[in-house]
């Protein structure tokens, strides 16, 4: 249970540095809360319940339960290929001939490297930044 608690901590940390940046990545015509913006921005969550869903199956992944120096490396990338995976998913087609439907041609974009990497740094950043607050001084 602890390893669950921690890892919807980190997931909904995870979630709100990349919102945005997805929000960004999306043309200026595009924003809004209709169909394609809604499944682009329908990824990170995803990504997020699968980071949760990880903690029950993989407990160690996310030991020792606080933000210390590989975790806030290998969760960002963790959570990376949770992205390229679920878009992968979400824009598989049965059959090679067939094309992904326009609707979901935004989804496609977590595959772009550029993107992936914002929010990996963006996500590093954020992990690191809390790690800090949350270290006990060695006075105390």
């Amino acid at each position: 249970m602890k390893a669950l608690a921690f890892a919807v901590g980190v997931a909904f940390a995870m979630l709100a540095v990349s919102i945005p940046v997805a929000y960004t990545a999306i043309p200026a015509e595009h924003r809004g809360l209709q169909g394609p913006t809604v499944y682009f921005l329908l990824v990170p969550v995803l990504a997020a319940m699968l980071m949760v869903g990880s903690a029950l199956l993989v407990p160690n992944l996310f030991a020792p339960y606080r933000l210390a120096f590989p975790l806030n490396v290998t969760l960002p990338v963790v959570y990376g290929f949770l992205l390229v995976v679920s878009s992968s998913l979400m824009t598989h087609m049965p059959t090679a001939l067939e094309q992904v439907p326009p609707i979901l041609a935004p989804v496609l974009g977590w595959q772009n490297p550029q993107i992936l990497l914002q929010v990996a740094a963006g996500q590093f950043v954020v992990m690191s930044l809390l790690a800090l607050v949350a270290r006990k001084p060695k006075g105390v």
